[in-house]
């Protein structure tokens, strides 16, 4: 009888032991995951604002070029 016990509180023990460290492993998958994505996140390549406002400014000149050679043009006709 007292063996049983003893079994019984060794099983508890162990049902309790791979509880925990099923828990933790969910968690490191979870991190895992998180990392994985904030890792294909950091790959994405973005605009810089030196970048943007020199391809404004591009067609800024371009649009104001078009206009002068338009403008040119229907004074000489």
């Amino acid at each position: 009888m007292n063996e049983s016990y003893f079994n019984e509180g060794a099983d508890m023990a162990s049902i309790e032991s791979n509880r925990k460290a099923s828990l933790k492993q969910a968690q490191l998958e979870a991190k895992g995951i998180a990392s994985g994505a904030q890792s294909q996140m950091n790959t994405i390549k973005r605009p810089s604002l030196i970048g943007t406002g020199l391809q404004i400014g591009a067609a800024g000149v371009q649009g104001y070029t078009s206009y002068k050679i338009a403008k040119d043009s229907a004074k000489s006709q």
